[in-house]
């Protein structure tokens, strides 16, 4: 939904004083003259007419050639929004006279509602945002007797709660007490993290000036705020990416960078709304005397003024835009401005494709006022599976990622070190996959003590020797009542051919450095899922504990990841004959980019042809430091999913970067650490390329 919530309210209003009865029974839904043909998605919109009582909430279907009506009553109907999945619609239904508001989330099929919030017979909901993760309404609740306040609420209707805003606004001591109770606040759009919104604190009703107000972006988790601008927008946006907020003071467009507000461009022109692929799209008054026609325009994020360009020019009052998921196709809807509708021809919607910039019309009905209409956008989900420690982001991972308990084995490895947590992912993928967790070498942690305790295991598989992971830790989980048993030799490469020789070897063996973690980090996914053991070598020449193994264990293939300073020339000449002397042994190959974060995606690749289906999901791991990650193997293994790494906890890396922005299909992407490990901005950066993908 793209409508500031105020033109929809006063719309309706004046489409409502119009009629002094509404029919009691919806006739028969009259369509204007349109064709079939492909839209950007399904539109979800409002309609109400008063020459024939009809209000509803529609939804035209993708190819437009049906139109259903999902909801209707003699309510009348306000905004409308999809939630991310396309399953649902959130909206507004108002009663007794607009006096009281309906907050509604039912099946966008139509069905059974389930009522999210609701007002007083002295109250309206207004400003209704659904978060890109799907979890939380943001809506702003106005009672003429106490003013408007924010509030947010799960989307099932669960833990509403009052969002405090600073109400103060500079210049507005004057109006006394009045302040308080005719003060607006409503949110205007959530940022990509679905924590913070842009929130507009206005007190222009006081003094009936407009500048009486300011713009805020408000954290609803812990509640602080900031103040982005000291004036009020008609209309503000946040970027895809979280970058860049645009927003409207008066006829002027401005851009500013989320975090520091400073200036990125200003343009002539209201309404911004971002594609999810880096496109803004605003409209631009003819005559900024006469604000009844419009042109809607379209740029780039990043070329605000030079790639700015006329898009479309319907030539009429156009009173929103909305874009489809794709970023290919905008939503508008032209008619008589906000509250000038008097019956007859009323509103009508089309969509524009910016490509070849023809307007098409959507089946609608004839006749009547349209709210407010939306394409369903589908986000892509992030999460952040860490705590305040490495060990504690092991629990994180294992709870995620294993929920319920009952297993044969844990696998316990040493915090301050990766190979060994590493080379478990391997025998950690058997018996359909087990946790790896991590402990200091003297004593058990008691975080991951509580952990095992939660998982119930047979016995807990110690990796490495004593001077790994110590006696004292031995002792306390046999005084658990857990039986132990460790996978060891003298160093970290004859630790890893212990795991090698443990677990259900199924075809190929990867073999990487041991000296560095991430061309094995990477690998840990496919060692778990697809069961192939992870052997670690010097980089000079190979190492006579993986020789052993290889020759041992008949492998179908070999897999090198890294490139030559990794494992060297010599050392891929080696595993050759190696791979020549045994019968099954069909190549040896090797993964390499130019960098770490290159190795990771031709790793994931390598991955995604041994993995059935499409990938939907992928996990992301800070490339410069192992211990967040160390356990992620069984988490992507487990999955099906690779493990792509960054550049470093603040920069995502171009590599990466284009490997989601061209992968179609990814939904959900995991974190492994907190924000010092891989920064807000960075999972903004991911979230945003793999949104723009097509």
């Amino acid at each position: 939904m793209r409508h500031p919530d105020r033109h929809v309210h006063r719309r309706l209003v004046a489409v409502a004083v119009l009629v002094a009865t509404l029919a009691s029974t919806p006739q028969a839904l009259p369509v204007a003259a349109q064709t079939p043909h492909d839209l950007g998605g399904p539109i979800a919109f409002t309609f109400n007419d008063p020459d024939t009582g009809t209000h509803g909430v529609y939804v035209t279907s993708s190819n437009n050639e049906s139109m259903d009506r999902v909801y209707s009553g003699d309510e009348w109907y306000g905004e409308v929004e999809w939630t991310p999945d396309g399953s649902s619609l959130v909206f507004t239904a108002f009663t007794a006279g607009f006096s009281r508001t309906d907050l509604l989330l039912g099946p966008a099929t139509g069905g059974a509602t389930l009522s999210l919030a609701h007002t007083s017979d002295s109250g309206r909901i207004e400003g209704v945002r659904v978060s890109p993760d799907g979890r939380r309404i943001a809506f702003s609740r106005t009672d003429d007797s106490v003013g408007t306040t924010l509030h947010v609420v799960d989307i099932d209707g669960a833990n509403e709660v009052e969002v405090s805003v600073d109400l103060a606004v500079p210049g507005t001591e004057g109006c006394g007490e009045s302040v308080s109770g005719r003060t607006r606040v409503s949110a205007h759009d959530w940022a990509p993290d679905s924590r913070r919104l842009l929130v507009e604190v206005n007190a222009s009703y006081c003094y009936e000036e407009y500048s009486k107000s300011k713009m805020m972006i408000v954290d609803v988790v812990s509640q602080e705020q900031r103040e982005l601008a000291p004036y009020a927008f008609q209309e503000a946006r946040w970027s895809a990416d979280g970058q860049d907020i645009a927003f409207a003071p008066g006829f002027s467009l401005d851009i500013v960078r989320a975090d520091s507000g400073e200036p990125v461009a200003s343009l002539s022109g209201i309404r911004p709304s971002w594609s999810r692929g880096g496109l803004l799209a605003f409209i631009r008054p003819r005559d900024h005397e006469e604000t009844d026609t419009y042109d809607i325009w379209v740029t780039s994020q990043s070329d605000p003024v030079g790639e700015s360009r006329l898009l479309v020019q319907p030539g009429a009052f156009i009173h929103a835009m909305s874009w489809s998921s794709d970023g290919g196709h905008l939503a508008y809807a032209v008619g008589p401005p906000a509250g000038r509708y008097a019956g007859g021809a009323g509103d009508t919607l089309y969509e524009v494709d910016v490509d070849d910039g023809l307007p098409r019309q959507v089946r609608t009905p004839a006749g009547g006022s349209i709210g407010d209409y939306d394409y369903p956008r589908p986000q892509v989900q992030v999460e952040r599976l860490g705590g305040p420690t490495r060990i504690e982001t092991a629990v994180a991972v294992s709870r995620r990622t294993f929920p319920d308990g009952g297993f044969a084995e844990v696998f316990l490895a040493r915090d301050d070190l990766f190979p060994d947590a590493l080379a478990a992912s391997f025998p950690a993928g058997d018996n359909g996959g087990q946790p790896i967790l991590l402990t200091p070498t003297g004593s058990l942690h008691p975080a991951t003590r509580a952990e095992i305790e939660r998982l119930t295991p047979e016995r807990v598989v110690i990796m490495g020797s004593e001077v790994a992971v110590g006696e004292q830790v031995e002792a306390e989980i046999r005084a658990m009542g857990i039986d132990t048993v460790r996978l060891s030799g003298n160093d970290r490469y004859e630790t890893a051919a212990a795991a090698a020789r443990y677990g259900d070897m199924r075809g190929e063996v990867i073999v990487a450095t041991g000296l560095d973690f991430p061309d094995a980090l990477a690998s840990g996914p496919v060692a778990f899922h697809v069961g192939s053991p992870l052997l670690l070598t010097t980089p000079d020449k190979l190492h006579p504990a993986a020789r052993a193994v290889i020759e041992e264990r008949q492998p179908t293939g070999i897999v090198v990841v890294g490139g030559e300073r990794a494992v060297s020339a010599n050392t891929y000449d080696q595993l050759q004959q190696l791979c020549q002397d045994i019968d099954d042994c069909v190549q040896v190959r090797r993964l390499r980019g130019r960098n770490r974060t290159e190795t990771a995606i031709q790793v994931a690749d390598y991955f995604d042809g041994r993995v059935d289906g499409d990938w939907t999901h992928v996990n992301l791991a800070r490339g410069d430091a192992f211990p967040d990650a160390a356990v992620g193997g069984p988490h992507g293994g487990h999955e099906a999913a690779p493990i792509l790494l960054t550049q470093d906890p603040s920069v995502l890396g171009d590599e990466t970067a284009l490997w989601l922005d061209a992968r179609v299909g990814i939904t959900s992407i995991h974190v492994f650490g907190t924000d010092d490990a891989i920064g807000d901005a960075v999972l903004e950066q991911a979230r945003a390329a793999a949104s723009n993908a097509e």
